[in-house]
């Protein structure tokens, strides 16, 4: 792993990555329902999906109604190498006729910028801690 953001947040993602399950992140389709199994994940160089645990997410709301919602979200994911990635969400909740819910589908992209603020970077620090302090 690549130590990168300061010796205390380091031994803390450490701490991290040996809580945490890691699934695949979703680059984009319908999240966490079963009867929903077309999804596009982020892939690495080699072919194999990146994962990841989101650890971080601020999500303005665009559109709220009764038939659908729409947001933006900020997102940060501690990846399994150890480190932090920014995404960009578009989630829309339209609502599903087959089982009268509303579903998530999101579009996920990679971030161009992927500089952390002290603010973001304090508020992972603090999540993953709380983690940590939850399962002693």
């Amino acid at each position: 792993m690549k130590k990168q953001y300061g010796r205390q947040l380091d031994e803390t993602i450490d701490l991290a990555m040996r809580l945490y399950q890691l699934p695949s992140i979703v680059k984009e389709g319908q999240e966490g329902f079963e009867h929903v199994n077309e999804c596009d994940y982020f892939k690495k160089a080699d072919g194999t999906y990146l994962r990841g645990y989101l650890i971080f997410s601020t999500t303005l709301i665009i559109e709220k109604g009764v038939e659908r919602e729409l947001t933006f979200s900020k997102e940060i994911y501690l990846t399994e190498n150890g480190t932090l990635q920014k995404y960009y969400s578009y989630a829309e909740w339209p609502y599903c006729e087959k089982c009268k819910k509303a579903h998530s589908y999101v579009h996920r992209e990679v971030a161009k910028d992927q500089t952390l603020t002290e603010n973001e970077l304090e508020k992972i620090e603090e999540f993953i801690t709380n983690s940590l302090s939850l399962i002693k």
